[in-house]
């Protein structure tokens, strides 16, 4: 990953600005890092079952919004982890998951 200078971070620049390639970033663009999957695994789990907002059925981007957590990885766990309504494209919690060793 590349690594991103801000020009506030910047505050004695060696060459003249004209020099410096700046990107600069918005926070809502922000690249974020996904969590080891275990703990996205908990998590989700969490969402759907002890959560203060905890629902039956999450969409992917609800789920990664809330987690603040990038789409792919929380998909990649929602597809183990639960079973996916085609027709409202929703996810809900398989049964089988509120036993298996991840809930520890």
């Amino acid at each position: 990953m590349k690594e991103v200078a801000r020009v506030e971070d910047i505050q004695n620049p060696i060459a003249p600005p004209g020099n410096i390639n700046l990107v600069t970033v918005s926070e809502e663009n922000e690249r974020r890092v996904a969590l080891h999957e275990d703990q996205l695994k908990r998590l989700v789990i969490n969402m759907f079952t002890t959560d203060k907002d905890a629902k039956e059925a999450w969409k992917v981007e609800e789920m990664a919004q809330r987690l603040d957590q990038p789409r792919q990885p929380v998909k990649k766990v929602m597809d183990l982890l639960c079973n996916r309504d085609k027709i409202r494209n929703v996810y809900t919690l398989k049964s089988t998951v509120l036993t298996h060793p991840w809930k520890k």
